[in-house]
């Protein structure tokens, strides 16, 4: 995996050189630049020069309206607005940006960013694939996030079936009398073979089905062998169902990938700069509103960390070729005669596949429409008859659930929540209007909305794999062009270029940050077709926010933000603690995890009102 490590440190790099020319700019005079009155100078201070040549201020003021101004005689003598030709006279039309500046952004943002980018569930052995991926999880957060969030309500479910599952002690509410509902030799392995059978399937769910796969069975002859690979019991093609899975499940907790402390160090180090970054935002003295703009480049990765912990929530494993053999394996074992197919592909879960669904909710589907009567009764799904049940007519692996509805709009309101604060702070920030960095991080957002809408609208059009046959109806050339391979691959490479050209966006964004590329009359300068061509302010953040009054739209970009940032974070830390007992070494510490999880479900669905829309839910 030497494309992201070698990534970061050519970024540490670019870093380290943007850092040294911007001090090296700042004690080597000028740029030879030379101004048509020749007296520009590189480190002129534009602002102090106005405020006391009021003279030379008057020749080049701007006479037009400015927007959220509250002036006052005395606030009209501090006042440096000038027109964007007046500023190229006096000022030069060369960019000028101190080391502080620079150094803020790097600690507060690029380096923060950088760690959780590199803890990202990557895979070994894919280094191919990894440019595409991050290009994804970065150019297209939204599309991202949703199938990442997707995959963490997958897991919760998972997670509510073993609950399920099992039977248990527990003291009857308001009394110290404890029932036993089983021995607890038998508690331990109903629940160590229901929590093995779930995390395979979850673990399962991250993988592609493979298209050669639908020449050897057909949808209903899939689904049964997945059923009765996954609830069965007994020898099956000289197979011990409940060995296997027990052998399987065990490899998958061995190789998965621990480090919870880095990943919270992680998360506590970004939310840490960034705390330091708004309070300097408000904080007077400032000058020129330099610390907003870092903040307005945090609030438009803000979405980093929900990403983050969205897809490590599951974290991933290494190996991924050798558990889809095992999986294929185990699954062809319930076939027929028991003759190996290759059914489960590249791991494609976590963001990295593009329209990836996974198997797990049509699994899941039948255990809520023909088992569920018996949940609500408190009992025990007998797994064995759902195994062995004859399957339904028709039967098809799904690519799509209304379920999926709660993740899309929960990435939407996120990733656009959030990053708008960004826009907010750069357009409401004197001179307010639409300026260079508003106007970039409006594209970047705008991209990341369009590659959304067009990803999911494509989500039900593309063909996907194991369609039932008898189901297809005849249908004319273009739509068979829309479902056909070929079409997929194509608009595949098409949202690819996109993600990548949004990825260079940003790059290039935090290039002109990083150099002060914007801190220069036509990068500054707003309204363009005004008077003298525009309007550029030279004052301080303390002038900004006595008499702009700023701090009522940086509460604006930043509060809500932070407040969704804030939720979103907590809910997935949340599903991690509450889903960890399915992935713990022994089936002893998950039982203490799993009860805990147990009171702390019913205690926070508020005894399980909160849930009555669902058709699984948690009880004591």
């Amino acid at each position: 995996m030497s494309n992201p490590i070698s990534l970061i440190h050519t970024s540490y790099i670019l870093c380290f050189l943007i850092v040294r020319v911007a001090a090296a700019d700042n004690n080597n005079g000028d740029f030879n630049y030379t101004a048509p009155d020749a007296v520009v100078l590189r480190n002129r201070d534009c602002q102090t020069l106005l405020q006391h040549n009021r003279t030379l201020y008057q020749e080049i003021v701007y006479k037009g309206h400015i927007t959220n101004y509250y002036g006052s005689p005395d606030a009209d003598a501090q006042l440096v607005a000038i027109t964007y030709t007046g500023c190229v006279k006096v000022c030069g039309n060369h960019w000028k940006n101190d080391t502080q500046t620079t150094l803020d952004l790097l600690l507060d943002w690029i380096l923060p960013a950088l760690g959780l980018i590199t803890q990202m569930p990557w895979e070994s052995n894919r280094n191919s694939v990894t440019g595409i991926w991050l290009a994804r999880w970065i150019g297209s957060p939204i599309a991202a996030l949703t199938f990442c969030l997707w995959d963490v309500k997958i897991a919760g479910r998972c997670s509510k079936l073993v609950n399920l599952s099992t039977k248990y002690r527990y003291r009857a509410y308001h009394s110290e009398v404890l029932r036993a509902e089983t021995e607890a030799q038998e508690e331990r392995v109903a629940f160590g073979e229901a929590r093995d059978k779930f995390y395979i399937l979850l673990v399962m769910n991250q993988f592609e089905l493979k298209a050669s796969a639908e020449n050897y069975l057909t949808p209903e002859e899939l689904i049964n062998a997945c059923e009765r690979a996954l609830y069965g019991k007994g020898v099956v093609n000289g197979v011990d169902l409940v060995a296997e899975r027990r052998r399987i499940a065990d490899d998958l907790r061995d190789r998965r990938k621990r480090g919870v402390v880095p990943i919270f160090l992680g998360m506590g180090g970004f939310f840490f700069a960034m705390a330091v970054a708004i309070r300097k935002a408000f904080s007077p003295g400032e000058g020129n509103g330099a610390s907003a703009f870092n903040v307005g480049l945090g609030m438009l990765v803000g979405w980093l960390p929900v990403l983050y912990l969205a897809a490590v929530v599951d974290n991933d494993h290494d190996n991924k070729p050798e558990f889809a053999h095992a999986f294929s394996k185990l699954v062809s074992t319930c076939h027929k005669d028991g003759e190996f197919i290759s059914i489960f592909g590249h791991g494609e879960g976590q963001g990295r596949g593009r329209w990836h669904y996974g198997i797990s909710q049509t699994l899941m589907n039948r255990v809520e429409n023909e088992f569920l009567r018996e949940w609500k009764k408190r009992g025990v799904i007998n797994w064995m008859t759902l195994s062995t049940a004859s399957p339904v007519t028709e039967r098809k692996v799904e690519f799509g659930h209304w379920r999926m509805i709660e993740p899309l709009v929960s990435s939407f309101i996120i990733v656009n929540g959030i990053s708008s604060g960004a826009f907010i702070l750069a357009y409401f920030t004197p001179p307010v209007g639409l300026a260079w960095r508003s106007a970039a991080y409006l594209t970047c957002l705008s991209l990341a909305t369009l590659i959304f809408i067009i990803d999911i609208i494509l989500f039900k059009v593309v063909r996907h794999t194991f369609t039932t046959p008898s189901t297809r109806i005849n249908h004319g050339p273009v739509y068979k062009f829309f479902k056909s391979p070929s079409f997929r691959t194509w608009a595949n490479y098409f949202l690819t270029l996109l993600e990548v050209l949004n990825n260079l966006i940003l790059c290039l964004l935090v290039i002109a940050m990083a150099g002060g590329l914007f801190n220069f009359c036509a990068g500054a300068a707003v309204d363009r077709g005004g008077p003298g061509g525009g309007l550029v302010i030279l004052n301080s953040s303390e002038f900004y926010m006595k008499y702009f009054d700023v701090t009522g739209y940086y509460e604006i970009g930043i509060m809500p933000g932070m407040l969704l940032m804030g939720i979103s974070s907590l809910y997935l830390i949340e599903q991690w603690a509450t889903q960890s007992f399915l992935w713990a070494r022994n089936d002893d510490s998950a039982m203490i995890g799993w009860k805990r999880t147990r009171r702390w479900k019913w205690f926070y669905t508020l005894g399980g009102i909160l849930e009555s829309g669902e058709s699984l839910g948690w009880f004591m």
